[in-house]
């Protein structure tokens, strides 16, 4: 009997300090932290995933998802209305460019993945010249996507081609 009390109380006394702990961090609330998207889009699933899944509560914080469109992000993040930004690298690498201390840590794609989408007279890419072509928020993935566009085809933006940037829009920033 008195080896198992023995035993009991050696048992309890290695494993105390594991239990203090284990209450420890029940009892400390999770870290607040506010995570901004920059898009409704088929590009921007990781926040919401890990959302669904509970993996900010399983390494105890505390998420906030607010959409914030176009580059605006990074503004936000830098403002410091925001912890942490999923924004494209059109923004991230302007911001950086003058002087910003930012950082990617992750993309989804390694090419910007856009689509030009024209009225029923424009039947290829030549019949663009001398239009309009408008884009999501200046500094943005779509603006800077439009303007790849203009240069692979050798068109000038507000040249060749009128650029204007329309802001933030629900299907890109």
């Amino acid at each position: 009997m008195k080896r198992a009390k023995g035993c009991l109380f050696v048992t309890i006394l290695l494993l105390a300090p594991f239990i203090y702990a284990i209450e420890l961090s029940a009892a400390v609330p999770a870290k607040k932290i506010r995570l901004a998207y920059s898009a409704f889009a088929y590009a921007n699933p990781p926040f919401w995933i890990a959302h669904d899944l509970k993996l900010f509560e399983k390494y105890g914080l505390d998420p906030e998802l607010v959409y914030v469109s176009g580059a605006r992000p990074i503004q936000a993040m830098l403002g410091g209305s925001i912890d942490v930004s999923q924004v494209g690298g059109a923004a991230t690498v302007t911001a950086a460019a003058q002087g910003a201390d930012v950082a990617i840590l992750g993309t989804i794609f390694s090419r910007l993945n856009f689509v030009v989408h024209a009225s029923p007279q424009i039947k290829q890419i030549s019949d663009l010249k001398g239009k309009t072509l408008a884009a999501g928020a200046v500094g943005g993935n779509t603006y800077f996507a439009a303007l790849l566009f203009l240069h692979r085809f050798g068109w000038l933006a507000n040249k060749d081609v009128t650029l204007i940037g329309l802001g933030g829009v629900a299907g890109g920033s």
